[in-house]
């Protein structure tokens, strides 16, 4: 399966937390190591895990849960001004980063 990273979060020590391609956030349990299907993720309903300290999973752990790491990463930084009344609608919308990249990706 591809993802993008992996993230261990001591806010969850039995659970890795998996980016999907889509940018989706799934949980999976950490333990037995074996290759992770569709079907083992776990809804995740937090917040991102970097805003949460969470620590990127080695690379070379992948293979041990059947992971491959994707191409595509977040890389590029946009600064956008927006008013006052813009950033509080994204902001009640949800994680912002990830409103704007869904209307890239289906409006444009």
């Amino acid at each position: 399966m591809k993802i993008r990273n992996v993230w261990i979060m001591p806010q969850l020590p039995e659970y890795c937390v998996a980016e999907l391609e889509t940018g989706e956030l799934k949980k999976f349990p950490v333990v037995p190591y074996r290759e992770i299907k569709e079907e083992d993720l776990m809804d995740y309903a937090d917040f991102h895990p970097r805003r949460l300290r969470g620590q990127l999973l080695l690379h070379s752990l992948y293979r041990y849960y059947g992971l491959e790491k994707s191409g595509e990463t977040y890389s590029e930084v946009l600064k956008i001004r927006v008013t006052p009344s813009q950033k509080e609608k994204l902001e009640a919308a949800g994680r912002t980063s990830d409103v704007i990249r869904k209307f890239i990706d289906e409006k444009l």
